[in-house]
Parts: C-alpha cells; sequence; structure tokens
C-alpha cells in the first residue's frame, strides 16, 4: 500500500479539528495565566496559521509528501504545548502537557500513515518536549507523571493506530486493481509475492471457500455424467 492518506477527507478533518480546537483555548489562557496571555495568544495563532497552510497544502501534494506535512504539523503543535509549559516556568507541572496527548490520539485516528511512521512521529513529539522542558527547574514526580501519561497514551495510539491502519488497507486492496496472472491466476500482493486467489482473499477478508464445479467445466471435464445444463445425470 502506497504511503499515502486513502481516505484524504479524515486527513482534512483532523486538520480541521486541530485548527479549531488550539486557538478555542486560549479562553483558558486568559483564565488561568493572564500574565502570559498575549504570549500564549502569539504561540496559538502561529501554530493555527500554520495548520491552516497544511490544509491548504494536503490535497494540492503527491500522496508521497503527505507524511512530510503531517509530521511537520504534529511537531509545530506539540512544540506549541511545550513552548508554553515552557514560558509558564512550570516546565513538567504545568497541565498543558496534555496537548501532547491530545495530537497523539488525533494523530492515530485521522491519519492514515504507516505504523513505523507513526512510531516515529509519536517519538519526535516526546522528544522536543521533553528537551525543551529539560531547560526549566523540575522535579522527579512531574517528569515521572509525564512519562506515564504520555506512554500510556502512546501505546494505546500505536494500538488504536495499527487496527485502523490494517482495517484501511485491507478495505482498499478489496476495492483497488489486483494484479493477477494470466495463466495461472495468482495474485500479486504490495511485497511481490504471488498468492492463490483463495489464501489472498483469506488473508484479506473474513471469508471462506467450498468448492463446486461451474456447468461449463463440468462439461468439459465429465461429460457422460453431465446434461447440456451441466447438471450431473
Amino acid at each position: 500500500m502506497k504511503e499515502s492518506l486513502p481516505h484524504i477527507r479524515f486527513a482534512l478533518f483532523g486538520l480541521r479539528l486541530g485548527i479549531l480546537m488550539f486557538p478555542s483555548f486560549f479562553l483558558l489562557d486568559w483564565i488561568v495565566y493572564p500574565e502570559h496571555k498575549l504570549s500564549f495568544l502569539n504561540i496559538r495563532l502561529g501554530v493555527t496559521a500554520f495548520l491552516l497552510l497544511l490544509l491548504f497544502l494536503v490535497p494540492r501534494v503527491p500522496p508521497k509528501r503527505h507524511f512530510l506535512l503531517i509530521l511537520s504539523g504534529a511537531f509545530v503543535m506539540t512544540l506549541g504545548v511545550s513552548l508554553m509549559c515552557y514560558i509558564t516556568g512550570e516546565g513538567f507541572s504545568s497541565p498543558y502537557y496534555a496537548g501532547i496527548l491530545q495530537v497523539i490520539m488525533v494523530a492515530a485516528v485521522f491519519f492514515n500513515i504507516r505504523p513505523r511512521n507513526y512510531m516515529f512521529l509519536i517519538i519526535l513529539v516526546v522528544a522536543q518536549h521533553f528537551v525543551l522542558l529539560s531547560f526549566v527547574p523540575w522535579d522527579f514526580r512531574d517528569l515521572m507523571v509525564n512519562v506515564f501519561a504520555i506512554g500510556v497514551f502512546g501505546v494505546i495510539g500505536m494500538v488504536v493506530h495499527y487496527f485502523i491502519y490494517r482495517t484501511v488497507e485491507e478495505i482498499n486492496t478489496l476495492k483497488g486493481i489486483l494484479p493477477i496472472c494470466a495463466n495461472c491466476k495468482n495474485i500479486r500482493d504490495d511485497e511481490g509475492y504471488w498468492h492463490m486467489v483463495e489464501s489472498y482473499i483469506r488473508s484479506h477478508a473474513d471469508v471462506s471457500f467450498t468448492h463446486g464445479i461451474c456447468p461449463d467445466c463440468a462439461k468439459e471435464l465429465y461429460p457422460d455424467l453431465v446434461d447440456d445444463k451441466g447438471e450431473v445425470l
């Protein structure tokens, strides 16, 4: 399966969700951190503008570029979250790190990228979070809370993403064009291996096969045992 977004409308929905939610939390900034509201407003507007740019680019670039756009969007969003934790001086104790968890789950549900690339996305966004906040005085307990929460959501995200990715891949495989041998009728998979039709479909769909014989083959193979309609005498 190519590295792309087969259901691009879901990818665009994920971006729109980020565009809607990220700036909407400014009201919370105003209430909880009034002394930092202007800095937070600039961060939220900058991230939102970048997501709007991605929303424009995703339908207009080749599918092989989609992962880079997704990766950059996730990185910029989580960097914005980490910057807000940094600016307050609270670091790992800031409740704003929950934004990292939201990005992990949104990416798991809406972006159909390869599982190994989704894992790389998680590693990248988590790395920037811990590296940046390591420059703020931190308490070991707060660090462990971050590690535990992000670790749990990361594992859940990978499981959810893998299930969704495999399901979409199987659906698109059965709906798409399959290379089939003109002679033996075996089917070639995405890795170049050839499989019998029965085994290929059985591995990609919840179906089982039973064997029979069609009227034309019955007349050809057993002409003395069938009538003109192919029924057994």
